[in-house]
């Protein structure tokens, strides 16, 4: 009997001291090869590869085949917390990635469809939807930031003329003694191409959009100069941003607009809309050659991002720039108005307007809505 009971107790112990197998991983994604181009044939047979993160940090990655009908799957996958997935192919010699999966929401199945296109040559369905440059003075030199947002419009990714990336995409111009060239959103040093003219990008542009963003500084030994810029793609809405107070700008294709306030500052403003392909602005500078420096290149890619943040609503609620109201108009503007912010309100809660961009804008418009009233009043 004390046998038996010995026994027992040195069984138990055994199985206490065996730590329980970890439960083999459960998560499942499954996705899809999808042609977005009007009547483009179905991606069949591609390898589809999936990333695995963790915390941010690349970790492994899978390899599978898709089907005949596009469709792929992988198993076994860790659902726990900061676990990231990210599926990819390479379809007509560009790679596309599909939207990140996580099993944050305790269901241990995602989806990760891959959207690719066909290919083009032509470059007609690119456009700027708006473009913006910061003129601020530097010791013995200007400082030049530029922003664009592209749009393809097309159903198919724009490779470059003859279809070959590696003879460039993106199009931009540097003037002549233009130095300091830095790049600072949406290129990479080894992508671009330079040229007599400025510079090119080489990477695909696949339909939607695309921002890009550098800087660069030129001399301005006599105080003037005459900044050309080539109009490479039909451009919504160009926007010169003075940053320094004794840079006087002037140009016959801008017209003057309201001063801005951008991360505390107070900049001068120009702007044109509806520039055509294939025309140049003349932009003339002047300023004392002996200007000291702003001392603020450090906000650089501050001004960038806020000013994108600004403009960019411009677009995404289809507002109209402020303008006098005519006899008999006011109603229909204030209308207008209540419109525009409803449709602001509605873009911010769908997450396609940033929270800071969100408020300047709103408020722009209301201060507008209340002059309005006031006008009426009088």
């Amino acid at each position: 009997m004390i046998k038996r009971v010995l026994l027992l107790v040195v069984l138990l112990v055994l199985a206490w001291s065996v730590p329980a197998a970890a439960a083999d991983p459960t998560g499942i994604i499954e996705g899809q090869l999808i042609n977005g181009t009007a009547n483009g044939t179905g991606p069949a047979g591609l390898d589809v590869t999936l990333s695995v993160f963790l915390d941010d940090v690349p970790t492994r990655s899978a390899v599978t085949t898709a089907d005949a009908d596009g469709r792929f799957v992988f198993t076994g996958l860790d659902t726990g917390p900061g676990y990231r997935y990210e599926a990819a192919a390479r379809y007509r010699d560009v790679d596309y990635r599909s939207e990140p999966v996580t099993f944050e929401n305790g269901d241990p199945s995602g989806t990760a469809d891959i959207i690719v296109y066909d290919t083009t040559a032509a470059d007609e369905a690119v456009l700027v939807m708006m473009s913006h440059m910061i003129l601020s003075s530097q010791p013995d030199s200007l400082l030049v930031r530029e922003y664009y947002l592209f749009v393809n419009h097309a159903d198919r990714t724009y490779l470059g003329p003859g279809g070959e990336t590696a003879r460039g995409t993106l199009r931009f111009s540097l003037p002549p003694g233009a130095v300091n060239l830095r790049l600072t959103m949406g290129l990479l040093d080894g992508d671009i191409l330079l040229n007599e003219d400025g510079f090119m990008d080489t990477r695909p542009l696949p339909p939607g959009s695309h921002e890009v963003a550098f800087s660069y500084a030129v001399g301005r030994d006599s105080g003037r100069y005459t900044l050309n810029q080539p109009i490479y793609y039909p451009t919504n809405r160009f926007d010169l941003l003075i940053q320094s107070e004794d840079i006087q700008v002037s140009s016959a294709q801008l017209a003057q607009d309201e001063p801005l306030d951008i991360a505390g500052r107070t900049y001068g403003h120009l702007s044109g809309q509806g520039l055509a392909a294939g025309n140049t602005l003349a932009i003339n500078i002047s300023s004392p050659s002996s200007a000291g420096g702003t001392g603020l290149y450090w906000l650089v890619p501050l001004v960038i991002v806020v000013a994108a943040a600004v403009f960019t609503p411009l677009y995404l609620v289809r507002r109209r720039r402020l303008r006098p109201v005519p006899a008999g108009g006011a109603a229909d503007r204030r209308q207008q108005l209540l419109n525009e912010i409803a449709e602001l309100d509605d873009s911010f809660e769908a997450g396609q307007i940033n929270e800071e961009a969100y408020h300047a804008r709103r408020d722009a418009m209301k201060a507008e809505l209340r002059a309005l009233m006031q006008s009426q009043e009088e």
